[in-house]
């Protein structure tokens, strides 16, 4: 009979006691970093939108 690597890790139930491994992602750091990022990108709009809003105006004087 071959063994099927799939089949082994489909079919086997975990163990009394025994943890799953937790989801790519979902990780409580990964939200912090995630949080940082979104973070970072606002304020790089927001700075952008005000650089180009001054450039704007003094192009327009």
């Amino acid at each position: 009979m071959p063994h099927d690597f799939e089949t082994t890790l489909a079919s086997r139930a975990p163990r009394p006691g025994e943890r799953l491994a937790p989801r790519a992602g979902s990780e409580p750091r990964d939200y912090v970093v995630w949080t940082f990022v979104a973070m970072a990108a606002s304020c790089a709009f927001a700075w952008g939108g005000l650089t180009l809003w001054i450039v704007w105006g003094m192009l327009a004087s």
